[in-house]
Parts: structure tokens; sequence; C-alpha cells
């Protein structure tokens, strides 16, 4: 009789059960679901997406892409322009614009609040702030996309660090990340973050000590937060958010990471961020906005590649945004509207080569995801999608 061959883990899976994590919860995520779904052709899918929350205009995109602008950043005049985006945060305000004036910086610094059409008391909090340091610009709410592209426009720092403003930036983080910048001459330098809810707390990290393999392609798990980041301001020339999708971050990977040629992500926290119930993510369940997370991939794909970004260089991560933030942000839509996401994901890979191409150094999620999504299997897509969902989850922590 032959001896049982046993199976290899992958290290994920390995990790996830070192991690403690039960075999309760395993079995939610890689559970298939126990009747098929119709995969609608292209023009079926198209039209099902259409009409429950059709995507925005290439043009409305294409008026905030980089195709040829002029680099609209004001003139460096300071070492570091802090920019927060504020709407209806009178609660949370105040300690945000105190965790950055009151940090022990030596260069000199700006602090550039844009009011997005508070209707609170935001605005007289910040009339109350003091400060030389501090600029309060108002606007009529647009979104944080739209808010956070004035700052930008306004910013004159030499680097530049965004901060939402229910969160706070680690005591001491300016300097440690600025001196940091400067003895290295870095693109980008970052660190832990400390997610907090009442007296609770938790320190998440990045994936990776770098953003790209030695081929220059990104790799999927970096962190897509533009928060508690401190960034070259050539980083940002001819980029600003998208303003017509949800999840608007998502432009950092795509346009702004790959330009980064020099990076480091520090062991120390800092910056504290807020777990806030009334946060994206945490309503986003079976909104139809939901799509945007699979428009908007798309688009920022298209535009990377006017910019004269190689596709091939985002490869995993496109992979990664079309599978494991798709399959999860899209859960509590009805299946035949999520059957249409993925036919609609499916085409796009097809239809261009840069992201069919598994490179040598792709990892098993990679692997298996870009064959369902050219295989057009959902199934398998949908359960990929929520083990690398878990497995992300496991690898933040620490």
């Amino acid at each position: 009789m032959k001896p049982l061959k046993l199976m290899r883990l992958p290290h994920w899976l390995a990790a996830s059960m070192q991690a403690g994590v039960t075999a309760a919860t395993w079995g939610q995520v890689a559970l298939a679901r126990r009747h098929s779904v119709a995969v609608p052709n292209r023009a079926a899918a198209a039209a099902t997406l259409a009409a429950y929350h059709p995507a925005p205009t290439m043009a409305a995109t294409a008026s905030e892409s980089a195709a040829p602008r002029r680099d609209r950043l004001a003139k460096a005049t300071c070492d570091v322009s802090v920019i927060v985006s504020c709407y209806n945060s009178e609660t949370t305000i105040a300690a945000c614009v105190g965790s950055v004036l009151n940090q022990p910086f030596t260069g000199k610094l700006e602090l550039i609040v844009v009011d997005d059409g508070s209707t609170d008391g935001s605005r007289e909090v910040l009339a109350q702030k003091r400060d030389p340091r501090l600029r309060v610009l108002v606007q009529p709410n647009a979104g944080a996309g739209a808010s956070r592209n004035r700052g930008l426009d306004a910013a004159r720092g030499r680097y530049l660090l965004f901060v939402d403003a229910d969160d706070r930036l680690a005591p001491a983080a300016l300097q440690v990340l600025w001196d940091t910048a400067k003895a290295e001459r870095l693109d980008l330098v970052d660190g832990r973050f400390r997610q907090f809810a009442g007296q609770h707390s938790v320190v998440w990290r990045n994936h990776h000590r770098t953003l790209s393999d030695a081929a220059g392609v990104l790799r999927p798990g970096i962190s897509g937060f533009v928060t508690g980041r401190l960034y070259r301001r050539e980083l940002w020339r001819d980029v600003r958010f998208p303003t017509q999708y949800w999840f608007e971050d998502t432009c950092v990977i795509f346009l702004v990471l790959p330009r980064v040629r020099r990076y480091r992500q520090l062991d120390q926290v800092v910056y504290h961020y807020r777990d806030n119930p009334g946060g994206l993510s945490k309503v986003i369940t079976g909104q139809p906005r939901a799509l945007d997370t699979l428009y908007l991939t798309m688009a920022l794909c298209e535009q990377a590649r006017a910019q004269g970004v190689d596709l091939a260089r985002l490869r995993p991560v496109a992979i990664w945004q079309l599978t494991r933030f798709a399959v999860e942000r899209l859960a509590g839509l009805a299946e035949p509207m999520q059957a249409a996401a993925f036919a609609t994901a499916a085409t796009f890979v097809q239809h261009t080569p840069e992201l069919t191409a598994v490179g040598p150094h792709d990892g098993w999620f990679v692997r298996r995801a870009t064959a369902a999504l050219v295989a057009g299997d959902l199934a398998a897509w949908q359960r990929l999608g929520r083990g690398w969902a878990l497995r992300d989850k496991i690898g933040l922590r620490g």
C-alpha cells in the first residue's frame, strides 16, 4: 500500500493556522456556493451594471488625469505640508490638528485644512486655533478627493503628508519621517500605524519592506493608504485624486507608487488610525457604488498607461484589486450583479495582455486569480478573493 502523500500548505494558510484562525472561520472563508450562478456575456454584463450603477464617464476621469497639463503644485517654500480633509468632524478635528501642530518639528511646517462644506461646528473649532502655520480653506461639499486636491494645489512643502480629520499623527512622527527622508534621499517613507477604538488598539504594518521586486513589479499587499506617509512632492506632479468614484485612495497605488525609486518603512508607529463605524469600509455593503472598486481599477490602469507606466509593473496589484477587494466589497450585492461585475473584470483582464502574462515571481494568489479571470471561473474567483482577504489581514498584524 502506497503511503499517503501530504499536500503542502500554501505559506499564507500555514500562517493563518499559526495565528490561531479557527476552523469555523476558515470554513466560512473557503466555502463554495451551493448553487451555480451563470456568468453573463460581455454585453449582458455591461447592460446589467449600467442599469444598476453606470461607470463615471471617461470624460470626467480625463479632466482629473495627467493628460497634458502643467504641475499645479505651488512653489515650494517650506519643508513639509500636512493636508487634512475635513467634513463634519467637530468632535475629532481639534485632536487631529493638535497632533500635527504639537509635533516637536525643527523644519518649516504648514498645515492645510480643507473644510469640505461642513454643516456642523467644524469651522468654529478650527477658528479657535491660532497658529500661523495653520491655513483653513473652505469649499462647498465635493468629497474627500476634491478637498485633498484643493490641499495639493495649495501645498508649498517639499514633502507632503496627508492626515484624515478623525485620525492623529503619532507623537514625534513628523521629525522622524522628515529626518529619514532627507538623510536617505527617499521618495517615500512610512511606518506602522495604530488602529484605535476607544481604549482598545492594534498595531498594523505593511506586508513588504519594499514596494516592488527586482524587476520593478509592484507587490500585492503594499499599502494603498494615502495617509500617514511622507511623499516627495514630485511624486504628485500631474496626479490628482479622482472625484467621481468611491475608493479614491486607490490612485496612490497606480499613479504614485510606480514613480517611487527610494522607499523605506520604519518599525515605529507613525500614525493613529481611528476605527470609524461610519467609515466607507463599514457602510459599502449592498451599496450600488461598491461597483466603483471595479470601475476605478480599470480606469486607473488606462490612466497609468497614458502616463507611460508599463502595465506589466502593475499586473499583480491590478489582479489583487480586481479579486481580493472586488470580492470583498461586492459581497453585499445580488448574485447576478456580482456575476456581471466578474464578467466585466474578466473581460478587461482577457483583453489587456500585460495583465495575463504571469511573472516568475508571482505568488500563489496572483497566479490562481489570474487563471480564474482568464478562464471566466466565477466560483474560483470568489473563493480566492475571500482567502486573499484573510491572508492580507493576518499579514498586516504587528
